[in-house]
């Protein structure tokens, strides 16, 4: 081989070589490029809840109190689920209980109740949104939210031995804000408020025109462990329904009480 090509074969890999250390920015983009997969950030939990609550119902015809049911303590248990996507800033959550009506007060046309039977209500909620603001340290999120309600209640009272029993569906959608946040490395908040502009209400024998509340829910929560979280709180939901027919017939409904939960969140 000639001395020229010999020296064209050793000083060209050397250059190329060169080149590649002087300019190290495409090997370090390509380092410090992002996986768009392994950027994914998604949190969640899924827990269960105790809920002792407290419900009344009042039926009005013509402004005459035609049915009530005040005061009956309640007891249920429900699962929870939450689901945040932090890079797009969504969220999906949904809770499902069961539960049972135990004593308290009943009257219908004015005579009271001598005797009550328990009786069973269920209820679910699902709700999706998306954040709205959050603070510049990560600590706290306002968003906003859609949803529907699901509540099925019964109240049975005994009068001089007939039982007079009234049961009742509503079908809700929800609108509301929600936020949550930490106080500190280890305590946080949740909050929603929401309210429900329409809802179709299927008591037995009726049918409502149009149906409006507000529910409202709040807990503090701890960790315990970094997976295991704890928490306690109050809920309350107010409907209010008015009847198709001649009369002026109108339902006011209330369950409220405190919230007790237990979660494992990832």
């Amino acid at each position: 081989m000639s001395k020229p090509v010999l020296a064209l074969t050793i000083l060209i890999p050397l250059s190329l070589g060169t080149a590649v250390a002087a300019d190290p920015s495409a090997t370090a983009s390509r380092a410090q490029s992002p996986d768009p997969v392994a950027g994914a950030m998604l949190r969640g939990s899924i827990g269960l809840r105790y809920w002792n609550s407290t419900a009344s119902s009042d039926i009005s015809v013509s402004g005459n109190r035609m049915m009530t049911s005040d005061a009956r303590p309640s007891h249920s248990a429900e699962l929870v689920g939450e689901f945040d996507d932090d890079i797009d800033g969504t969220f999906f959550r949904a809770y499902a209980g069961i539960g049972r009506n135990l004593d308290g007060k009943q009257t219908f046309r004015g005579y009271a109740a001598n005797g009550h039977q328990d009786s069973g209500f269920g209820y679910a909620v699902i709700d999706g949104g998306w954040t709205l603001a959050r603070t510049d340290d990560q600590s706290a999120t306002l968003r906003g939210f859609i949803g529907y309600h699901f509540l099925n209640d019964e109240f049975v009272g005994v009068y001089r031995g007939s039982k007079r029993n009234l049961q009742t569906n509503w079908n809700a959608l929800r609108i509301g804000l929600s936020a949550k946040g930490q106080l500190t490395s280890r305590v946080g908040f949740s909050a929603d408020l929401a309210a429900v502009p329409w809802a179709y209400h299927k008591p037995k024998d009726a049918r409502s025109a149009y149906t409006y509340g507000v529910e409202a829910e709040a807990l503090m929560h701890m960790a315990v462990t970094e997976n295991w979280h704890v928490g306690v709180g109050g809920r309350y939901w107010l409907l209010q329904s008015h009847y198709k027919g001649t009369r002026s017939a109108e339902q006011t409904y209330r369950r409220f009480g405190l919230l007790a939960e237990s979660k494992y969140a990832f």
